[in-house]
């Protein structure tokens, strides 16, 4: 009796039911087509993100109030040549003074979008040292 083939497996292994028929049959894999969609949707969603993110980054708005860009910079007033000063702006607001020099510095000309102005420190400024010489540049 184990010889025997029934006619009913024999029929469902040639048609199986329609829940077998919908998919992709692969040699020992099968899955249905909305398991394909998910792979190549995320795939086209990559590309996209991709595509805008980079090119977004190419844009440049600028606010109507003109531009808030300052360019500084500083010289010490001193005799020595071992005096140095540097300025960089701190938070788009202040500037600050540092001496990278070796000697004390009293003045300086401090250079804010090609109009020099000339600051003489309250105390000397020590080697190292930095201070805020200007707490907002858009007051100026």
């Amino acid at each position: 009796m184990a010889d025997r083939i029934n006619e009913a497996d024999l029929a469902r292994e040639l048609n199986p039911p329609d829940d077998d028929k919908k998919g992709l049959k692969l040699p020992g894999l099968r899955f249905s087509k909305k398991w394909l969609i998910l792979p190549i949707s995320l795939i086209i969603l990559i590309i996209i993100a991709y595509v805008l993110l980079n090119y977004t980054n190419l844009i440049y708005l600028t606010p109507f109030g003109g531009s808030d860009e300052y360019y500084v910079t500083a010289q010490a007033i001193n005799a020595s040549e071992c005096s140095q000063a540097t300025a960089f702006i701190i938070n788009d607001a202040q500037v600050r003074l540092q001496n990278t020099g070796c000697d004390n510095i009293t003045a300086v000309n401090l250079t804010i979008n090609d109009e020099t102005k000339q600051y003489i420190l309250a105390a000397a400024l020590q080697p190292n040292d930095s201070l805020i010489l200007i707490e907002d540049l858009s007051k100026i």
